[in-house]
């Protein structure tokens, strides 16, 4: 049996300060998340208004979890509950009711709430 060393002898006190600056690093280094539910929603709509329902998108900050360009575009969107009703009735009134829309459930995403000290 062979056993290889290269390191530095840290003693007792050596590796409780090596964990501790390691510890300080990760907490110093972390956030605080609150986990949040958000409805996914399929959205299908065709070429002519995805231009004026992506810049609605940027300016509501609703978040696009995936979008698929065929011969229609199907974007899968991520809202918090209380804004799918407003957001159907905007998105209506944007493409004069000329898209489709599916509820696929719902996913909890950490949103940071502020960093630890």
């Amino acid at each position: 049996m062979t056993r290889y060393f290269g390191g530095i002898k840290l003693g007792a006190g050596g590796l409780i300060r090596a964990y501790s600056h390691t510890a300080a690093l990760g907490i110093a280094n972390s956030k605080l998340v609150r986990m949040t539910t958000f409805k996914r929603i399929s959205l299908t709509l065709e070429y002519n208004f995805l231009a004026t329902v992506e810049n609605y998108l940027r300016n509501k900050k609703i978040r696009v979890a995936n979008t698929d360009y065929a011969d229609v575009v199907t974007q899968e969107l991520l809202l918090l509950p209380e804004q799918v009703e407003t957001f159907l009735l905007e998105l209506n009134d944007l493409t004069a009711a000329n898209f489709l829309y599916e509820e696929l459930g719902e996913v909890l995403i950490p949103i940071v709430i502020s960093d630890c000290p």
